[in-house]
């Protein structure tokens, strides 16, 4: 796989709560415009910071990998420039999900301590996951369109079973972790995907929005070049398969 070729994957919950509208739009908007503020966690999310130890609440992406519990809108990212020019210390990324790991949903890992270890082991900094991401693929896959489909690698971490079940998929994604003021300078929108329905709604909760008209007018002109909005077929499906012809 040439080492430019991962993209960084983000995508969004689907439901959000009642009169939450604001909440619900206004990551759109970040993403566009490249502001990545600091994002308000999950209480999953939360516990896993605070146990493995993860710092300065960063924003979370698959590596290559669109994930159906995140399929409401996808948005795919690549980096402006190689990140082994990144300070040695900024972390980080893992060959697996980071909550999933913590909250007991990766097999066999159980308990905080166990957890902690595998992630501290596992974990490499921004500087260097694309060259270990790339050796992890040219063990692991034969066909690197399996990684993309979810499919179980060869050997992966030894630590986790590589079966479905008891695992899914994101026991053996890469997960990347950058906070907000790297992803700001750093990565840079590929493409976005919503539904048509989704998409008209944003753009009229925008007109109402307390962002001023400069930048509504950007993220206009951001979208009417880099969101595709219909639903033949899902924004998933999309993503997916923009990633299997990328990989």
């Amino acid at each position: 796989m040439a080492h430019r070729a991962a993209l960084l994957v983000h995508g969004l919950r689907p439901a959000a709560p009642a009169g939450a509208a604001d909440r619900h739009w206004r990551p759109i908007s970040e993403m566009l415009l490249a502001h990545w503020p600091e994002p308000t966690p999950a209480d999953g999310t939360k516990k896993a910071e605070a146990g493995l130890g993860i710092l300065d609440r960063p924003c979370y992406f698959y590596v290559m990998r669109a994930h159906r519990a995140f399929g409401w809108a996808v948005f795919l990212f690549d980096e402006l420039a190689i990140t082994g020019s990144m300070a040695p210390d900024a972390m980080g990324a893992t060959p697996f999900d980071s909550g999933g790991l913590w909250l007991g949903r990766i097999d066999p890992i159980r308990g905080p301590a166990e957890a902690h270890r595998l992630f501290s082991k596992e974990q490499v900094p921004l500087r260097c996951w694309r060259s270990k991401f790339e050796d992890y693929m040219n063990a692991n896959y034969v066909d690197p369109k399996d990684y993309v489909r979810g499919d179980p690698p060869v050997h992966g971490v030894d630590a986790i079973t590589k079966r479905s079940p008891p695992n899914e998929s994101r026991a053996w994604t890469w997960e990347v972790r950058y906070v907000s003021r790297l992803a700001s300078t750093w990565l840079r929108l590929e493409r976005a995907y919503m539904h048509q329905d989704d998409y008209e709604e944003y753009f009229n909760w925008l007109a109402s929005s307390d962002y001023e008209d400069e930048d509504v007018r950007e993220i206009a002109r951001i979208a009417a070049t880099k969101v595709v909005h219909d639903d033949n077929p899902t924004p998933l499906a999309k993503a997916k398969a923009i990633l299997l012809e990328r990989i």
